[in-house]
């Protein structure tokens, strides 16, 4: 299970959970809008924002993505039909990409964090709504980063769950065979 930062921990991520927001908002997603930043202390090494893949340039997320077209799929299930890139996957590209990329120790102590948008408006969902994306979590296992975080609500004000990557990577999986499962019952029956 994820950990939990408290209220105090959680403020010295606040400033960089906001510019993930405001990077958001410049999502083209119809669906939602999600921000990605990667981090080192004060310092912002990359961000993401989920946009409709350059692939599909001229083609409308609510009109043109396979995924939306098939109301069932859903809670991550058929994400691989999604035509955008996520804010997730971006952001990590972004960092790979850096002219000088920093040192390894640096990069394992750096954190991402995510923002979620819907219709522009801020949204804390439950931390498992975020963790069903395989795609993501194959995609931040590709760098050396100390893990991921997402915002949740709390009594004091906005807090997060930390996951490692390999947290990230399984509890993701698990969440999303679970979801396809609810979704299409007769799979449970399957299994071998």
């Amino acid at each position: 299970m994820p950990k939990v930062l408290n209220v105090e921990e959680s403020k010295r991520i606040i400033p960089h959970y906001e510019s993930a927001l405001k990077i958001a908002l410049r999502s083209d997603c119809k669906e939602a809008q999600f921000g990605a930043v990667i981090f080192h202390k004060e310092s912002v090494l990359a961000e993401g924002v989920n946009h409709i893949a350059e692939a599909f340039s001229g083609k409308e997320c609510s009109l043109d993505c396979p995924r939306r077209r098939m109301p069932q799929l859903r809670g991550g299930v058929g994400a691989e039909l999604c035509i955008a890139t996520h804010a997730e996957e971006e952001a990590v590209n972004n960092f790979r990409n850096l002219p000088e990329r920093p040192g390894r120790e640096i990069e394992e102590n750096s954190l991402m964090v995510v923002a979620r948008l819907k219709e522009r408006r801020q949204v804390l969902p439950d931390t498992i709504a975020y963790v069903r994306c395989t795609l993501c979590a194959k995609k931040l296992n590709e760098t050396n980063l100390a893990g991921i975080l997402f915002p949740k609500s709390d009594a004091g004000g906005i807090t997060f769950s930390y996951f490692t990557r390999k947290e990230f990577a399984v509890l993701s999986a698990k969440n999303l065979a679970e979801k396809w499962i609810e979704l299409f019952p007769f799979l449970a029956a399957s299994k071998p």
